[in-house]
């Protein structure tokens, strides 16, 4: 067996612990960035996300400077190809039961 693929990961006991380890993880890269890069980055929270979904959306998109259309309210309407561990999600509205899972 190669020395590579001996490597142990040390995760959290729990998931409560790994996802506090996440969440701190979060917040200090953000500090980074804020740090190193002032007003730069642009956040989007997903609470205001369920709240406002075409305002949050308008303004990711004003903030890459691409222009909104309607079509970017009904992404989960787009029959393109997803390969991703989400592609059932991107197949479904945003919706506010998802709150439950955070």
């Amino acid at each position: 067996m190669a020395a590579a693929q001996r490597i142990r990961y040390r995760l959290p006991a729990s998931r409560g612990a790994f996802e506090s380890t996440i969440r701190r993880d979060y917040v200090e890269l953000m500090a980074h960035f804020d740090a190193a890069l002032p007003g730069r980055e642009h956040r989007v929270i997903y609470e205001q996300m369920i709240d406002d979904t075409e305002g949050e959306i308008r303004r990711l998109l004003q903030y890459c400077n691409v222009s909104f259309e309607d079509a970017c309210l009904r992404f989960f309407e787009n029959d393109r190809a997803v390969r991703t561990a989400s592609s059932e999600q991107v197949r479904q509205p945003i919706f506010p039961e998802g709150m439950d899972q955070c």
